[in-house]
């Protein structure tokens, strides 16, 4: 799912998503969002980090988009990698960030690093039985 309220930026991402293989959905902005998604978890979330009031708005479709897919994956298209954009992206709790630098190329392996599967344990081998904890010296 893409969401932003750039024309261009959403065309971009489809184009260069669909070719890769991906479905993808657009939205111009968070009411849109339900209707574009027919109630379906995205994957993934691309958007933009909006300002004023429509920030707090997109921060609760992000949280409701998690409560129904836990594992959805947000990148966050930002204009410049300033301290301020940083800030903002992490407001949104983006895993990942795209910027107009990036080609076609480089976009697209962004997403596909994004999709990868999130670990969900690592095995930890148990204590051994033979191990004895260091005595701690007397005082």
């Amino acid at each position: 799912l893409v969401i932003d309220r750039h024309a261009s930026v959403r065309a971009r991402y489809r184009s260069l998503l669909e070719r890769a293989g991906y479905d993808v959905s657009v939205a111009r902005n968070d009411e849109d969002e339900p209707a574009v998604t027919g109630g379906q978890s995205p994957d993934a979330v691309i958007t933009d980090v909006p300002i004023g009031s429509s920030r707090e708005t997109r921060v609760r479709t992000l949280r409701r988009i998690r409560a129904a897919q836990p594992q959805v994956r947000i990148a966050a298209t930002l204009p410049t990698m300033s301290p301020r954009n940083l800030g903002e992206a992490d407001f949104l709790e983006a895993e990942t960030i795209l910027t107009p630098e990036l080609n076609a190329e480089r976009a697209v392996e962004s997403v596909r690093r994004l999709l990868r599967p999130i670990p969900v344990s690592y095995d930890v081998p148990a204590a051994s039985a033979e191990y004895q904890a260091p005595e701690k010296p007397a005082r």
